[in-house]
């Protein structure tokens, strides 16, 4: 008899986790878990998540409860499907402790670091901003703590110099989807039991706004770097620049001496402030070098086309 399960995800990588799930034969899918259907892009049309488009594609039954706490007959539709385990992978919502006990062996997630170091929502982020060269993934029993419960798996993967948190997770849950298929049956029979996280050793990453991609010119070019790619493409990095009656760009002291362009000490009457995103830099050296840039209302150019 095939282990029943409820998949809760919400992401693209969620839809490869349902896939190898599917895949091994061993498993039936009875019930699928997501966020609700979400404004995309500029016109803000409201669309499902590629994990409750999968689940409307392939006719499985899709739960979207915008709180459990709330609705009261989405977790008794979840208890229905009498699962024997829930797998969760880039939900994006903390479960409540009645949910978690909804099922007899409880609800394994697939998260994308070595815990406990960056428990919490943006690991990838983390790990890029921080200059890590080795990260991971684990394979974890939830509890109601923050990806602090049991470990039942680990592997140690390479951060490039290059890494972006779209590489960063895909290579994540490659990993991660193979993990989970080799330990899932081992800790259904008992076989594996899982070791406890030294919590003392946690990290956090956690939600990210749009105020965390403002950078602050006085920290390296190296530091800066990282945070161009860490911050690709949400919440993205960006800046203030001065714009005069004539359109000339006019840098502030800080960002000048940064980047090594010359600075002029300007009166700042007669001029507006305009943001401009960073799309991409490089390294050279120690130096930090803008590749390419996008003023707000505009297309993206690059910054060398931009001052001129």
């Amino acid at each position: 008899m095939k282990t029943k399960i409820v998949y809760f995800g919400s992401s693209e990588y969620g839809v490869a986790t349902i896939e190898a799930l599917l895949k091994d034969g061993r498993y039936e899918l009875v019930g699928v878990v997501s966020q609700s259907d979400k404004p995309v892009g500029r016109k803000q049309i409201v669309t499902p998540t590629p994990v409750s488009a999968w689940a409307l594609e392939h006719g499985v039954e899709l739960l979207r409860p915008t709180s459990w706490k709330k609705d009261l007959e989405a977790l008794e539709k979840l208890k229905s499907f009498k699962a024997d385990i829930g797998v969760l992978s880039y939900y994006g919502k903390i479960l409540p402790q009645n949910v978690l006990d909804v099922f007899p062996h409880g609800i394994v997630n697939i998260h994308p670091s070595m815990l406990p170091k960056y428990r919490g929502a943006t690991p990838g982020p983390g790990v890029i901003l921080n200059g890590e060269t080795k990260s991971g993934v684990s394979i974890m029993i939830l509890v109601q703590e923050m990806d602090a419960g049991p470990v039942l798996a680990q592997e140690e993967f390479d951060v490039s110099l290059i890494e972006i948190p779209e590489t960063y997770y895909k290579k994540g849950f490659e990993i991660g989807n193979r993990l989970l298929i080799d330990v899932l049956p081992k800790y259904l029979s008992g076989e594996v039991k899982g070791f406890e996280q030294d919590d003392s050793l946690a990290t956090y990453s956690g939600p990210l706004s749009r105020d965390n991609g403002k950078i602050d010119w006085n920290k390296s070019a190296v530091e800066i770097e990282r945070m161009v790619r860490a911050y690709t493409p949400w919440p993205g990095t960006w800046t203030e620049v001065f714009v005069d009656n004539e359109g000339k760009i006019h840098l502030e002291k800080e960002m000048a001496e940064s980047l090594n362009l010359p600075f002029e000490n300007k009166d700042w009457d007669g001029v507006h402030r305009k943001r401009m995103k960073i799309l991409s830099a490089v390294l050279e050296g120690d130096q930090l070098v803008l590749d390419k840039v996008q003023m707000e209302g505009s297309v993206s150019v690059s910054f060398e086309n931009l001052i001129n």
